[in-house]
């Protein structure tokens, strides 16, 4: 799809296990262009252990845009052309995160199935192109990167990983409880936010299924 003077290309698919094992692909991508200038992304990777993964991709995904936007609109950010402080941003990327995981928790609650909120754990990371800048957010493991204006990749996130093997965190998780000063995976605060100044030539978001392979 063409998005201004650029293209932007996504895709989810199964990945061989699933295949063999005829399950369905349980990673989910949404990309969104609110207006000339900005965009919202998102890769969401559910975890192979959850009942209801595939479900739970596509509601971090679906949410984390229709609630970046609502942000947006409502801080005025697109109307007054901001581009936030790395602290103005942490806030309201861990409020939408935190506000996602209570949907999911009440949808939970009203399902009689006797399934829990763990039960649609996935990963989440989000990257919102300004004018000025690039705005990213996390929870879990998979990339984002950038490319520069001196055609040089560089990465835009620290992916949270466990002691073991494919262990990370999901935004379903237990990140919330109170921590002082913030709860962190191997150093890494949840969620983790960056903001890049100015315009690179392209941004990628995958998750770890395809971290080996193109990282």
């Amino acid at each position: 799809e063409i998005f201004d003077h650029g293209y932007v290309i996504g895709a989810s698919i199964r990945g061989r296990s699933h295949e063999l094992h005829d399950t369905p692909c349980q990673d989910y991508h949404v990309c969104e262009k609110i207006m000339e200038g900005w965009y919202i992304l998102a890769v969401s990777d559910g975890a192979g252990s959850a009942k209801y993964a595939a479900r739970g991709s596509k509601a971090n995904s679906t949410f984390s845009a229709r609630l970046v936007k609502q942000m947006l609109m409502e801080k005025r950010w697109i109307e007054n052309d901001y581009f936030p402080t790395e602290l103005e941003w942490y806030v309201e990327a861990r409020a939408i995160f935190e506000r996602i995981k209570l949907i999911i928790r009440t949808k939970v609650s009203e399902l009689e199935d006797e399934c829990v909120e763990t039960d649609f754990n996935a990963t989440l990371l989000i990257a919102v192109i300004t004018p000025k800048g690039v705005l990213t957010a996390h929870i879990g493991d998979g990339r984002m990167g950038y490319l520069s204006v001196d055609n040089e990749w560089k990465a835009a996130m620290k992916p949270h990983k466990g002691e073991e093997a494919n262990q990370t965190l999901f935004l379903q998780s237990g990140w919330t409880t109170p921590t002082v000063p913030a709860f962190n995976v191997g150093g890494i605060y949840v969620p983790e936010t960056s903001i890049i100044h100015g315009i690179p030539k392209a941004v990628v978001l995958v998750s770890d299924g395809c971290e080996r392979a193109s990282w």
